[in-house]
């Protein structure tokens, strides 16, 4: 399963990322790729609307993605975000990877594979 956000709205980060639990919950292994402003939930000093929190339950989109990758869930920024930024690597997130084009394409060409965008 890949979970692709590219949403700026932190309403939409949180719905996808809540879906996203609650698949692997259901037994799915879920991938999260992000790009444009869905990569700004990946950086260490990220924007106060992936951190604010959100009702009914308090959560926040970077909290819930902190969360998923705890549990095995893994996590990398689109190839073109980070050359499109005036920082590299060093601002995101421990454990956040920056996706591969072709290794990303195999992903999402696999036969049964789950693609939630949003």
């Amino acid at each position: 399963m890949l979970t692709i956000i590219t949403s700026a709205d932190p309403e939409t980060q949180l719905m996808a990322l809540v879906l996203t639990r609650s698949a692997m919950e259901a037994g799915e292994r879920p991938h999260i790729l992000l790009c444009s402003a869905g990569g700004d939930l990946a950086l260490k000093d990220a924007p106060a609307s992936a951190t604010a929190p959100l009702q009914p339950k308090g959560a926040s989109p970077q909290g819930l993605l902190k969360m998923l990758m705890s549990g095995g869930v893994g996590v990398e920024v689109c190839a073109i975000y980070l050359p499109n930024r005036p920082f590299g690597a060093e601002a995101l997130l421990d454990g956040v990877g920056v996706a591969k084009p072709e290794d990303m394409g195999a992903r999402i060409a696999a036969p049964g594979e789950t693609i939630l965008s949003f």
